[in-house]
């Protein structure tokens, strides 16, 4: 399974958009699943954990030895999530949480530059997620 995460965020409101694209292997194909969903946040590195943690409040049922890969432009939410204990408490406590939620051994989190231009999968993908996060803070 591919998670992917952004998140957009404005100072002023403290309104921010979050941006979710889920791939699951599933008989017969891939199901794919997009989610926008705009929250409360104290800043954008916040917003950009919240998206993780929305994201895998989304794939309840999946089996517990299925991978989990989850793919963010933030490289302060990877640092939250693996140092949770190094970070500040508005970024431990829903690094604390989502740990708590890769309940499989077998995840990983992967960096991936956002708003590159690129024309590959993989940045096409995070160029949707930070399309999805503006439309949901919007």
């Amino acid at each position: 399974m591919q998670i992917w995460t952004d998140a957009s965020f404005n100072p002023k409101t403290k309104d921010a958009g979050l941006g979710i694209m889920i791939r699951q292997l599933v008989k017969g194909g891939i199901k794919e699943t997009r989610i926008k969903l705009k929250v409360k946040a104290e800043d954008n590195n916040q917003a950009e954990l919240l998206s993780i943690y929305y994201a895998l409040q989304n794939i309840k049922g999946t089996p517990p030895k299925e991978p989990i890969f989850i793919i963010t432009d933030s490289k302060i939410a990877i640092d939250s999530i693996l140092y949770p204990e190094t970070k500040q408490d508005k970024y431990r406590e829903i690094s604390e949480r989502i740990r708590g939620m890769l309940y499989c051994e077998n995840w990983k989190i992967y960096h991936k530059k956002g708003h590159t231009g690129n024309k590959d999968r993989y940045s096409l993908r995070q160029a949707l997620t930070d399309r999805l996060a503006k439309q949901a803070r919007e």
